[in-house]
């Protein structure tokens, strides 16, 4: 719980320091995926049947790695353009797993190479 805790409390700090430097416009601001409450980590402490803890700790993991792609997208988006990519010369990277994973169906060539390098 305190690993967990603390996570959550550096995807907010780090949520608030683009904000602060204003490298996100309010189209990506309404599109932040939200953090979890602090009423679902007190529904954790307080769990006490197995498949609940699991589902809601499940539940709160996605939502913190959802706001930390989202942070990598935001910080990517702020050094990189949609068409300085190479990544089709280079071929497709490995899939890394500290991430939840890429759908581009019908997306432009350019936005999905560009997501290919980050």
């Amino acid at each position: 719980m305190d690993r967990l805790g603390a996570c959550f409390g550096e995807l907010g700090t780090q949520s608030e320091e683009l904000r602060i430097q204003q490298r996100i416009n309010n189209e990506d601001c309404a599109r932040v995926p939200p953090l979890p409450t602090q009423g679902d980590f007190e529904a954790l402490r307080d769990c006490r049947v197995y498949e609940d803890t699991v589902n809601l700790l499940a539940q709160i993991q996605r939502q913190m790695r959802e706001r930390a792609a989202w942070i990598s997208m935001i910080r990517a988006m702020a050094i990189s353009s949609f068409d300085s990519s190479d990544v089709w010369v280079k071929g497709y990277p490995m899939a890394d797993k500290r991430y939840i994973g890429l759908f581009v169906n019908d997306a432009m060539k350019n936005k999905v190479a560009w997501l290919f390098d980050f």
